[in-house]
């Protein structure tokens, strides 16, 4: 692995990963049994709580630009997913964004004991409990002079 943008984003964590490298799509499909891989996009109907998570599940996301190609969601609809949105309010996630809770959704499911208990503190919890409640923050104080960011230009 030579990308130090990829080294990096996985900081210390790469010798807890399990890495495959494939050449190309048709080797990776080759190499994977089709009952492993569970499909996530946009275009999706089911949503990602239906999704059947095993401890061997191959999570497929389709890329920023394009999403999940159409022969995908239609060769495979039972096996994709999606992240329920407000609709109208907002079109997709990024792919980051998506991965991450697509991944927290399949720890939860398959019973990761700290994911789990967390996920079951938020959802008991009363909303005063949480400091980001918009209603229970207060108003920031407004500065009593205009502030300027950034360096000071040279002379003034």
């Amino acid at each position: 692995m030579d990308d130090a943008a990829l080294k990096r984003a996985g900081l210390d964590y790469w010798d807890a990963v399990d890495l495959w490298l494939h050449p190309g799509w048709r080797a990776f499909r080759d190499a994977m049994s089709r009952e492993r891989c569970l499909y996530f996009s946009a275009k999706a109907q089911r949503p990602l709580t239906e999704a059947p998570f095993r401890a061997n599940s191959v999570l497929i996301f389709g890329n920023e630009i394009d999403g999940m190609p159409d022969r995908i969601l239609e060769k495979y609809p039972d096996r994709c997913y999606t992240i329920p949105m407000q609709s109208g309010k907002v079109r997709s996630l990024n792919l980051a964004t998506a991965a991450g809770i697509v991944l927290y959704e399949a720890l939860r499911k398959l019973g990761s004991a700290e994911a789990a208990s967390r996920a079951a503190e938020f959802a008991e919890a009363e909303p005063e409990e949480f400091s980001w409640n918009v209603e229970q923050k207060p108003a920031p104080k407004a500065a009593a002079t205009p502030r300027r960011r950034g360096r000071p230009r040279r002379g003034a």
